[in-house]
């Protein structure tokens, strides 16, 4: 998803953002591009590379850490962030754009563990590891969820 400043238009904004890319963007002279096959985060990279060609607008997406952006985003007009997970804490602080691609979830666990879980609700008391600052914490809790390591990706 997109998320902009009340206010400002996708065509007056200046200044995109997006974060966590990983490997699954390159930087090619000035240019943030998707790799191909780069995953989603690269398919978001390329759609918002092709919405600013289309307006005429400079390509210029800067990856910065997740926390950053959402400030930036807060902080002043004319700039955006995209990749954002819409929550209801979020509705009203920002002007949405999109989304840009609708995705599931999904729980991972070992191979090699002796009782695999079958339900959701198993899940629950075990740890759970989500990235720092982003709503799989907040969507988690309100499912009941309480416990959760926390990464930078």
């Amino acid at each position: 998803m997109l998320s902009l400043l009340p206010g400002p238009s996708l065509a007056q904004t200046q200044q995109f953002y997006t974060h966590n890319v990983g490997d699954q963007v390159q930087v090619r002279g000035q240019t943030l591009q998707g790799k191909p096959h780069g995953g989603k985060r690269a398919f978001h990279v390329e759609v918002v590379r092709t919405l600013l060609a289309d307006l005429g607008y400079a390509d210029a997406i800067s990856v910065v850490p997740f926390a950053r952006g959402m400030k930036l985003v807060q902080d002043g007009p004319r700039r955006a962030l995209f990749n954002v997970v819409r929550t209801p804490a979020r509705e009203a602080q920002f002007k949405w754009v999109g989304p840009l691609l609708i995705d599931s979830d999904w729980f991972f666990e070992s191979s090699s563990t002796d009782r695999p879980l079958r339900k959701l609700e198993e899940a629950k008391s075990l740890p759970v590891c989500v990235a720092n600052g982003t709503a799989y914490e907040e969507l988690l809790s309100r499912q009941g969820f309480t416990r959760f390591e926390r990464g930078v990706s």
